[in-house]
């Protein structure tokens, strides 16, 4: 006869899971699964005790691939990329002005992400979101921050922080935004 209520087996915690709470001192029972580890880690973490260690595990690896970082691609490139990733971790919109080929572009920007790219050369490779402009019947004109743009580093000519991000729904203040944007792309030389 089949078993057809034979109760489903759980999935075990991964090796990860397991590490992170050796090093948390959390103790696992051989009856837990996957997605009770989980539930532990999760509550246990939002303990200060807990967290604190945590944290400390963490900029312990960070600073491991550094190292390696620093190994592989060199100290210059490494301060670089740090530089460029500050800017990603900023609350603030961005006036860029890049150049592509023989034209130069300028626009409001967000920055996504700064990473290091390449094979034989490396170099820092950055992905912008720049403003999409819809028209509605109902909101009226907004903008969006949605059109991915991917540049490196060295075709930026001149990016400053506006220190703030612009409300998508503002268009006049978009719009400004946009012309003292143009008026850096004039002051930039080629």
């Amino acid at each position: 006869m089949f078993n057809i209520f034979k109760r489903k087996q759980k999935k075990p915690p991964s090796r990860n899971q397991v590490k992170l709470c050796e090093q948390l001192g959390l103790k696992i029972s051989p009856k837990m699964g996957q997605a009770d580890v989980s539930k532990l880690l999760g509550e246990a973490l939002q303990q200060e005790k807990y967290k604190a260690i945590y944290d400390s595990i963490q900029l312990e690896r960070e600073r491991k691939f550094e190292k390696e970082d620093r190994e592989e691609y060199g100290d210059e490139l490494v301060n670089e990329l740090k530089s460029w990733e500050a800017k990603c971790n900023s609350d603030s919109h961005f006036y860029l002005v890049f150049k592509r080929g023989k034209t130069i572009h300028y626009d409001i920007a967000e920055l996504e992400s700064a990473d290091i790219a390449g094979s034989n050369k490396y170099y820092i490779e950055l992905n912008f979101q720049f403003p999409k402009r819809y028209k509605d019947k109902v909101f009226g004109d907004y903008v969006e921050w949605e059109k991915d743009i991917t540049i490196k580093a060295h075709q930026v000519l001149k990016i400053q922080s506006l220190n703030r991000f612009i409300d998508g729904g503002n268009i006049k203040e978009y719009e400004s935004a946009k012309m003292q944007c143009e008026v850096l792309a004039t002051q930039v030389e080629t």
